[in-house]
């Protein structure tokens, strides 16, 4: 490959290959995902969300730490395996303290937030990709990154347009109440859903099988 970008895993055993790029590089590339978050969870902040605040915020100081290369750290820690029955166990104590604990309590913000960046250790990690036959390893590399070129614009285009749908909703909800009932933000509209504790049960389910296989999806990848 051309790219010099690439460079040989330091599991070099593997034979898998991952991006390597200088942090000035990193910065330059990601800047604007930083700022965007920093941006979005300031705006959090001002309109009296503190906890989605600091959630936005985090994730912008996450980033910045990636493109630095502290987060290269996690690698060395491998991952405990756990069986089926294990996952499901853990899975069904989680839903069970989203649907009975007392919603935006202590106990729900908890286990939300460590089910959160559980998630992001497991994908940021940087654990070898399956070893391919030479001849077919340039091949997977270019397949992989047009993969990741296109999760990342879907990804992009969902993200901007709930800011957007939260940010419109909060200036044109200013002027008066009836405007403020004729624009709800999404958390007023999902919020029947969630009020009760079957919703909110079959919505902590959901969120977990489907960030369970996206996880899984993305390490086969």
């Amino acid at each position: 490959m051309t790219d010099q970008s690439w460079r040989p895993s330091r599991r070099g055993e593997t034979g898998s290959r991952i991006p390597r790029v200088g942090v000035a590089a990193r910065m330059r590339r990601d800047w604007w995902w930083i700022a965007i978050l920093v941006l979005a969870g300031s705006f959090q902040l001002y309109r009296g969300a503190p906890v989605d605040g600091v959630f936005f915020l985090a994730a912008g100081l996450a980033l910045l730490a990636d493109a630095g290369g502290w987060l290269r750290a996690l690698d060395r820690y491998p991952l405990p395996r756990l069986h089926l029955a294990a996952q499901v166990t853990l899975g069904a104590v989680a839903v069970a303290v989203i649907t009975f604990a007392p919603q935006f309590g202590l106990a729900d913000l908890i286990t939300v937030a460590v089910i959160g960046a559980t998630a992001l250790i497991v994908a940021w990690r940087d654990d070898p990709l399956p070893s391919d036959p030479a001849p077919n390893r340039e091949g997977r590399d270019v397949t992989l990154r047009r993969a990741l070129r296109r999760s990342a614009v879907l990804w992009s285009a969902a993200g901007i347009f709930l800011c957007l749908w939260e940010l419109g909703s909060f200036f044109l909800a200013m002027p008066s109440a009836q405007a403020d009932f004729d624009h709800p933000p999404l958390s007023d509209l999902l919020d029947p859903i969630v009020a009760n504790p079957v919703g909110r049960a079959a919505c902590a389910a959901i969120w977990l099988i489907a960030g369970a296989a996206f996880l899984r999806r993305g390490r086969r990848s």
